[in-house]
This record gives structure tokens, sequence and C-alpha cells, in this order.
């Protein structure tokens, strides 16, 4: 297993905003990775895009659905990460952007913070995102409700969160084995996968009572008092 990274990007379409995010992400990557495309059935434009770009050596594998025949994200992160080979793997989307070094520093915190299940990436309005989720919940401006607790490590500061929203990921190869894949009945973002999050984390215990439906959220007053530092 090599010390590479392994770069799991889905796409479905919208190819303008694809470009954008690869382009953003070639043009500010140093770090030794492997790209790993999993397009989910999109129609020819995005597709022709992606196939041109592989034949240039810009694309390590490239992974297509037949037209219009989308399965989900769930299964087409399983199917990418299936056939990486890095030691540490990052879930992006194809809308995101990167800004230079972000992966070299990404591997830095993973290496000086090893426990570390997750590693958030995307940056996200995260009041925002709380409100829309859970409307009767007072929310105080300037209030941080969703750290457990921060921790500065040779110089380098981590904060650790409820399992809060975000679609860029990191974590690694050992970690994936040991929890498994995500389920492929929901969509592996914002949250919907807060049970498959939390299992990747030492430092979290599950809430004592689960919601029936699994894929459901869990809400931050279930968390609080079922939590532990690893």
């Amino acid at each position: 297993m090599s010390d590479f990274v392994s770069v799991v990007i889905s796409a479905y379409n919208r190819p303008d905003l694809l470009r954008r995010s690869l382009e953003s992400l070639w043009d500010n990557t140093s770090y030794p990775y492997e790209l790993i495309v999993h397009d989910d059935g999109s129609r020819g434009v995005t597709v022709s895009y992606l196939q041109a770009v592989l034949q240039q050596g810009k694309i390590s594998s490239l992974i297509l659905n037949p037209l219009d025949h989308n399965r989900g994200l769930g299964i087409s992160v399983n199917r990418a990460v299936d056939i990486s080979e890095g030691k540490y793997i990052v879930k992006v989307n194809g809308d995101d952007r990167f800004e230079p070094g972000w992966l070299t520093k990404a591997v830095e915190v993973m290496q000086i913070y090893p426990e570390i299940g997750l590693l958030h990436l995307a940056s996200y309005n995260y009041s925002g995102i709380h409100n829309k989720r859970f409307p009767d919940d007072y929310w105080e401006p300037g209030e941080d409700r969703t750290t457990l607790y921060r921790e500065i490590r040779d110089g380098l500061p981590v904060r650790v969160v409820w399992c809060g929203p975000g679609d860029g990921l990191m974590f690694t190869r050992k970690t994936w084995k040991r929890v498994g894949p995500w389920r492929s009945n929901y969509d592996p973002s914002f949250g919907a996968d807060v049970h498959w999050r939390m299992d990747c984390c030492p430092m979290m215990r599950r809430p004592l009572l689960r919601p029936p439906d699994p894929a459901a959220a869990v809400e931050p007053h279930q968390l609080r008092g079922h939590w532990e530092k690893y």
C-alpha cells in the first residue's frame, strides 16, 4: 500500500462545474495522488469530456455507467474506492473547488492526528445548514454548537465536530476496511450517512437510542453526552 492518496470524484452531468472542479484540482494539487472518476450515467457531453482527459493522462481511472443508468452516489463511491490503491482516500464531488496545497495539508493533519476517523475538507456555512435541517432548534448567533473539543498538536490545530455536514472527506484505507462501504440507498453527504461517519470516528459513541430508519439524521442533542475523547 503506497503513501499516495486516492482522490475519488463522483460525476453526474453538469459538465461545466465538473470541468471547473477538475482544473482546480490539477492546478492546486502537488502531493502524489491518483484520480478516480466515477460517472453515474451522464449525458454525452460529460462523458466525452471525461474520456478526453483520460486520454490525456489527467485521470488515473474512469468508471462509466450506461447512459441515464444512475445507481446513486453511494454505489458510485463504493465502486471507485474498491479499485483505488492509496493509503489515504479522499471523497469529493464534481463541483468542489480546491485551494493551493490542500492535499499536502490534509495528509499532514492525518499524520499528526492518526486517530482521526474522518477529516472534513469542505468549507460550509454550518449554521445555515443547521437551521435548515433543524428548523425548530434555536441557534444563537456566534455560538458554535457543533464543536466537541479543540486541540493543537505540533502547532497544527483541529476541531472535532459532532459529525456535521460536508461532502469533502478524507480517511485511511484501514478505516475503510474496518467500517465497510456506504449503503446504496442513501446519499453519503450532508449528514445522511451519520451512522457510517460515527463508525469511522473512535472518539465518538453511538447514541443509546438509534432511530428506526438507519439513514435518518441524528440531532445534536442525541449526541451530547454520548461522546468520548479518543
